[in-house]
């Protein structure tokens, strides 16, 4: 079985008035559900936040997705499923490039170390992941965990330093050199010091730099007391090969589960930041590993758990399920049974 974990878009507080839909726990919960756990990922804040907000709903959702399936008897088994363009564009767009979800560590960690990256228009590579805080030169010097990055690039390109949270403990400074050259600098003061130590929040935001073309080096770092939790954007980088989603996959003995989602509407994305992120066209759906066949296919609205579209697909002697998939504004998912 799948060990089912705690889920918060804060450990410091539910964030309800960023999130007042429940992004945090519909997403986690999906997640789940599509990963074939025999339970749904288990949320903090029910009594400031749940309840408040009345998002009882969105278990709703989920309980009438999976309602009739004997989780035990399937044996579920993760896959990797395709996307593709329904129609191909002459022109490929670019794709934004984001780095987030290393571990935040308060104390001496291999993810705690200098790190250096080299970035082209064919991607970034080097000691991946980074670091979910960048730590300052005061309250945690054995922390100090300053980014390089080596660029070659064809065409200028704009950094984001998605700023989170700052340290409530003598704040932090954004500095970004290009070139041994101070080139953006942002302060995140504290204006207490260390009489409170209650994390600051409204510091967060996006700080951008634009990188020019050619050969550069340009250095992230925080020259200031404490730490800001922070991920790193470079836009529209290298080219998207097809659309702009991404998906997690289950397949049982006569059962397959599947959620799609934008690509980029992360919560950090629409609750924290509040940017707007575009739909994605028509796109093809590929599943493997499914018994030959017919299937019951079901498209779900997973915030109204409502079926919203049923169609029969024959699976043939290649194993693989293909779904046509609608113009996504959010997410759906996909059930699929077979006949």
């Amino acid at each position: 079985p799948h060990i089912i974990g705690e889920i918060g878009a804060d450990f410091g507080g539910p964030r309800s008035e960023d999130d007042p839909t429940g992004i945090q726990i519909h997403d986690p919960l999906w997640i789940t559900i599509a990963m074939g756990s025999s339970g749904g990922a288990s949320p903090w804040w029910w009594d400031n936040y749940i309840e408040p907000k009345n998002l009882y709903p969105l278990f709703g959702a989920a309980t009438r997705f999976t309602e009739g399936i004997d989780w035990a008897r399937q044996d579920f088994r993760q896959t990797q499923a395709k996307l593709a363009y329904k129609v191909k564009p002459a022109v490929l767009p670019k794709r934004d490039i984001t780095l987030s979800g290393g571990a935040t560590e308060w104390s001496a960690h291999p993810i705690n170390v200098p790190k250096t990256l080299t970035v082209t228009h064919e991607g970034v590579k080097g000691p991946l992941p980074v670091a979910g805080l960048l730590h300052g030169v005061v309250n945690h010097r054995d922390c100090t965990n300053p980014i390089t990055l080596i660029c070659d690039l064809k065409t200028p390109v704009f950094l984001d330093v998605l700023v989170d949270s700052v340290s409530g403990y003598g704040g932090a400074k954004l500095d970004i050199e290009l070139d041994y050259a101070s080139f953006k600098s942002f302060e995140f003061a504290d204006p207490d010091g260390d009489a409170k130590g209650d994390t600051l929040k409204n510091y967060t935001g996006v700080y951008t730099a634009q990188i020019p073309a050619g050969k550069h080096r340009v250095v992230i770092k925080n020259t200031g007391a404490d730490w800001m939790t922070c991920s790193y954007r470079f836009r529209e980088l290298v080219d998207r090969t097809g659309p702009p989603l991404v998906s997690w996959a289950t397949v049982g003995e006569s059962t397959a589960l599947a959620w799609v989602r934008l690509e980029e509407r992360t919560w950090q994305r629409v609750a924290a930041l509040k940017e707007n992120v575009n739909p994605s066209p028509a796109s093809i759906f590929e599943l493997p590993g499914l018994a030959s066949g017919m299937w019951k296919v079901e498209l779900w609205d997973t915030w109204k758990g409502e079926v919203t579209k049923t169609t029969d697909i024959r699976v043939g002697l290649d194993s693989k399920l293909r779904v046509e998939l609608p113009a996504i504004a959010t997410d759906l998912a996909i059930k699929a049974t077979k006949k």
